[in-house]
């Protein structure tokens, strides 16, 4: 499978997240060197809210590309070069993991769409679930607009990324090529 480094990484911030982003744009730019990125600054809102904006936020900055967007969470940090998959979709899935009942299969703060019209339906797809939720889980909203387009026969092409790509702090010994803060763990309990 061939592998790229032709995309544009796009993420979003809150007030209370700024610092975060900052480290994200720091670390893109040394880490990935000559790779787009656009980081936006939003107003404050509910992590709830904020979480399920990423679908409609993705598929806008997919439409307006010329290339592949990957979304990385704003509290995350990119630690080594990263190459994708040439495919429609790719992302992290824990099908075996328990967590899979509460939290989805997916894992939303690594998340890959190619620039094709398969990726955009399905960026579409989970813009539009994401519009559904109120619990802030925008991990089900692209799960199941995902499990969607295979029952709609629409079947993008999908690669299930190494957990490295999409690393809590402190859940591995492995190195990480993403590593996640999950901030908001802290940040929602100020609040």
């Amino acid at each position: 499978m061939k592998y790229h480094r032709n995309y544009k990484i796009v993420s979003f911030h809150t007030p209370d997240y700024r610092e975060h982003a900052e480290g994200l744009i720091a670390s893109i730019e040394e880490k990935l060197p000559g790779v787009e990125y656009e980081i936006d600054a939003i107003s404050g809102m509910s992590w709830e809210s904020a979480t399920c904006l990423k679908g409609h936020f993705v598929w806008d900055k997919l439409r307006k590309s010329n290339k592949p967007v990957v979304w990385i969470d704003a509290d995350a940090v990119v630690e080594s070069d990263l190459k994708f998959p040439s495919v429609d979709f790719a992302i992290y899935a824990r099908f075996a993991d328990g967590v899979r009942h509460t939290w989805s299969p997916f894992r939303t703060g690594t998340v890959y769409f190619g620039k094709s019209e398969d990726a955009s339906i399905l960026a579409r797809a989970w813009a539009d679930a994401c519009r559904a939720r109120t619990d802030g889980i925008d991990q089900w909203a692209l799960f199941k607009a995902w499990l969607g387009q295979q029952v709609d026969q629409v079947y993008p092409s999908t690669v299930w990324l190494p957990l490295a790509y999409c690393q809590k702090i402190n859940e591995s010994d492995e190195p990480a090529l993403i590593t996640h803060s999950m901030a908001s763990r802290t940040l929602r309990r100020k609040k």
